[in-house]
């Protein structure tokens, strides 16, 4: 429900930056030409990261448990060549490389005091874009490509509830991989400057279905597989100039 709340969000966006009036003043803008910009975003839809406990024994009574993922900001920068074909029609590419700022951690054992925790890294897309020029500002369009993201999980155990030892486990792991995303936005040319240069904003919204699979071990062959779902819905916001031809 909230990923159809979300995209319902951005298609209302999108229809209202459409019917904005184009600038009366200077020249026709070409929205064909390099761009780079930076972005900054959250994410939505995240489920519970799971956490499987494999080894000789049980430690802390602890087979399986999952915990909630909290959505961080998300930040970085981007690249992409626009192209019109057929007068309105523009086609292009994008690459954006950033950081993911999710979160989860959980704890189990007694008193608690054993924390699984999972927490997003690097990230980037690579995207096709198919959009309509309304006018000389506004550019819907819809997005086709990959995600792909790292995160890092750790297992400590710092035995507070019991006497012992400082700690008994400190583990740490990291993994990567891909996966097929799609999305739409819209960009809006806030100006025209010399040289056919233009300062742009855009909106938004991208859909993954991505996951990491990470297993941390300690050293009496305890291992804790990690399943974690990167932000199904990703939402981010840019800032870009752009040269037109």
């Amino acid at each position: 429900m909230q990923r159809f709340a979300s995209a319902a969000f951005v298609t209302v966006a999108l229809c209202f930056v459409a019917a904005s009036p184009a600038s009366a003043q200077g020249p026709t803008y070409s929205w064909t030409g390099f761009y780079i910009g930076a972005h900054v975003g959250t994410g939505f839809n995240t489920p519970d990261f799971e956490v499987d406990e494999h080894g000789p024994s049980t430690y802390n009574t602890m087979l399986f448990i999952d915990g909630p993922i909290s959505n961080g900001i998300t930040f970085g920068g981007q690249a992409g060549y626009n192209r019109l074909v057929w007068q309105k029609v523009m086609v292009g590419g994008e690459f954006a490389i950033g950081r993911a700022g999710y979160s989860g951690i959980v704890a189990n054992g007694p008193g608690d005091d054993t924390e699984q925790e999972t927490r997003g890294g690097m990230y980037w897309t690579v995207l096709g874009r198919v959009g309509y020029a309304v006018n000389d500002r506004v550019l819907p369009y819809f997005t086709l490509g990959y995600l792909g993201a790292s995160n890092s999980v750790s297992v400590l155990d710092d035995c507070t509830t019991s006497p012992c030892g400082p700690l008994m486990v400190n583990t740490t792991a990291s993994g990567s991989g891909r996966s097929f995303a799609w999305g739409v936005g819209v960009d809006y040319a806030l100006n025209m400057k010399a040289m056919n240069k233009a300062w742009l904003v855009k909106v938004e919204w991208l859909n993954s279905d991505f996951r990491t699979n990470v297993t941390a071990s300690d050293s009496a062959n305890h291992s804790w597989h990690f399943n974690t779902h990167f932000p199904k819905g990703l939402i981010r916001g840019a800032i870009i100039v752009h040269w037109g031809n």
